[in-house]
Formats: structure tokens, sequence, C-alpha cells
């Protein structure tokens, strides 16, 4: 059995509640997926768990989704952070994309010395996330936050935060923990020496992630999937 498409609502979703679709979702069901009156779809909103829902044509002009029943409960948050440098957006569009199947949960860009690029599309990527996050079957989308110059930045409380470099003496051995988890990855040329002071000042942990240096979206997703796993 096929299963049904997922697709990404802001509304409430409430049993029996109609939802009308704006036209970019409408098209997308009916003229991409060819889906009609009567056919259903699953949803989700990032609190209220996946629902199934039935499509409803009341015009040609509405299209309704109706929730009939909630298929998944919503999981508890587990907070993965991804604080980096902005990339050339070819690869920053690849870096979200698989940061969302990952499961990061917040996207926080921040500025460096080396860094080349503060070009940070927060429109262009979000529809990337949430594409990523209908297609890889999470329950939730990643927040996007702006950029801020690294010295202003302040770690979450609840957070364990790790910053990845190639010239860490620390070899990766993070241990499995409920805790909340953040990565950090440098620019292209790396973290220059009086970053590296200041985020140690922070009681940030420095590790390396082998004998190769990565670029910089390579990094981020190694990471980013080894921390996901001590989750």
């Amino acid at each position: 059995m096929r299963s049904l498409p997922r697709l990404y609502i802001t509304h409430n979703i409430l049993p029996g509640k109609e939802i009308l679709l704006d036209k970019p979702q409408a098209h997308y069901l009916e003229t991409v997926l060819r889906k009609a009156h009567g056919d259903c779809v699953h949803i989700f909103n990032g609190f209220s768990g996946q629902w199934m829902a039935e499509l409803k044509r009341k015009s040609k002009k509405q299209l309704f989704l109706v929730p009939k029943i909630q298929v998944h409960p919503q999981p508890e948050k587990k907070q993965l952070e991804l604080v980096f440098a902005p990339i050339k957006l070819p690869r920053l569009k690849i870096l979200v994309e698989k940061a969302t199947e990952i499961g990061v949960t917040d996207f926080k860009p921040i500025l460096t010395q080396n860094t080349h690029s503060a070009h940070f599309p927060k429109d262009k990527l979000e529809k990337i996330a949430q594409e990523a996050s209908e297609q890889s079957g999470r329950l939730d989308v990643p927040q996007f936050h702006d950029g801020i110059d690294l010295k202003k930045f302040i770690p979450t409380p609840q957070v364990k935060y790790y910053f990845f470099y190639e010239n860490s003496h620390t070899p990766f051995d993070i241990p499995r923990t409920p805790q909340h988890l953040g990565c950090i990855i440098g620019p292209e040329g790396g973290f220059r020496p009086e970053e590296v002071h200041f985020l140690k000042n922070l009681g940030i942990s420095d590790t390396r992630l082998g004998p190769t240096i990565l670029r910089a979206e390579t990094a981020a997703i190694l990471g980013l999937g080894l921390l996901h796993l001590r989750q």
C-alpha cells in the first residue's frame, strides 16, 4: 500500500474542522500529485501530531482539508541546534536539506572573521526545510534565526554545545545523553585563534571529526549526525 503524501500546514488541527488550502498547496495536491475530492493526505503542523485528512472541493477556487483522525502523536522535542557560518547558496541549500532530514530544530547563522558570505535568504531556506520535513517523516519544521556576530552568540542554557574544528586535539568521544545538543561549525577558513578562545571561555567543548579537513557543509552534516545518534 502506497503511503499517503504529507503536507505541512500552519493551521490548528481539529477533527472535522475545515482547513482552506492556499493556492500553492492546492496546486501541488491537485496538479502535481493529482489528488481529487475525497482523497486523503497526511498533515502536520509541528505541535498536533500527524493527522489523516480528506480533500474537499467546495468550489472551483476553494479546496479544503478535513482532519479525520490522528495517526501519530507529537513526539517529545529534542533540541538539536546548528550554529554555523553561512556558505555559498548552492551548498547552503544542500546543508539545510540534509540537516533538516537529520533532525535539526534550529538554524543559527553566525558571522566570523573568515565568513565569505553573509547571504542568508530565510524565505528560500525555510521552504527547503519545509519540503525536507514533509519528505523525511518528521512532525515539525526547523526554526531559522537571524544571523549575528559570533561575539554576540549566547548559548541556550539547556543545550550542551560542541564546536568542531580541525586543529582540536580532542577526538570525538561524546557519550549518549538525554540532553539537548548543539553543533557549532566554522567557516571555510576555519575559526581564528581568538574565536576558539571565545568559544572555550563560554564553556563549549571542542572536538575534531577526523584526520582530514572537511568542507563546512560536510563537517556540519557529519557532526549533526553523530550528535543525533547520541540523543
